[in-house]
């Protein structure tokens, strides 16, 4: 019985590698850059669908473009878990006026299911025709990552941060005087 129970995993390794075929560096390769320029593909037309949510407020329409276990990282801020608080984010963000965003998209690389893109952003918020809101402009960098689900590629993690460089700290304010 020790024996079965030290064995299995070797076991289950031989049974696993025995199931799968073997793919030349050429073709793995191939298969992967084939794999990319398709998600490439659907990835420009679902930024599309996101700059248009984002330009009409519609926190749900982004909301739905997250997997259900998704995690959304934005800068200075904390962790965000799930579609629902990611929609829940968005639509706080899109409070602070009408916004327009541009996405740019560096790079794809997928394989099989899981895709990752590297790109950059322009995002410019104005304050709506009622006076609510702020003018402001940020430029940046993003990574998304993706995964195929029901033949959408849902995003599953996503970061990004500003070019803008962090303000610099404040003067040390010096130490009272004893008396």
């Amino acid at each position: 019985m020790n024996i079965i129970r030290q064995s299995w995993p070797v076991v289950l390794f031989a049974a696993v590698t025995a199931c799968q075929t073997t793919e030349s560096a050429e073709q793995l390769t191939a298969r992967i850059a084939k794999e990319s320029a398709a998600a490439k593909t659907a990835i420009a037309a679902s930024n599309a669908k996101f700059t248009a949510a984002v330009a009409a407020g519609q926190a749900d329409q982004i909301g739905a473009m997250y997997a259900e276990e998704s995690h959304l990282m934005p800068p200075n801020a904390p962790l965000v878990h799930d579609r629902a608080d990611i929609q829940k984010f968005w639509a706080g963000f899109l409070t602070m006026g009408a916004a327009t965003m541009t996405l740019e998209t560096e790079d794809v690389v997928a394989n099989g299911p899981v895709s990752v893109e590297i790109g950059t952003f322009v995002l410019s918020v104005k304050p709506t025709a009622d006076g609510k809101g702020m003018a402001m402009e940020e430029k940046g960098k993003y990574m998304v990552q993706r995964q195929l689900v029901g033949g959408q590629w849902q995003i599953v993690n996503d970061i990004w941060n500003t070019d803008t460089p962090a303000a610099p700290p404040e003067p040390a304010k010096p130490a009272p005087k004893k008396r």
